[in-house]
């Protein structure tokens, strides 16, 4: 079964496309909590990535959804 996968905020914007998905690859947890992602293409995980240029309209909308302004 493959595992179907959403991002909250594109819910909030229909079409939007804030957040591309990476390439296959493997997480770990570091021994000071942080996670760390390392690209391989057998790998079974993958992360959200945001693009610099989108990170204030993302924020801007989480702030009115959060907020309660539509």
């Amino acid at each position: 079964m493959k595992m179907q996968r959403w991002f909250p905020v594109a819910f909030t914007e229909p079409g939007k496309q804030y957040f591309r998905e990476s390439a296959p690859g493997a997480i770990r947890i570091e021994p000071d909590g942080k996670s760390a992602f390392t690209p391989a293409s057998a790998g079974r995980h993958r992360i959200m990535l945001l693009d610099e240029a989108k990170i204030k309209p993302v924020l801007r909308r989480l702030e009115e959804t959060v907020g309660g302004t539509y």
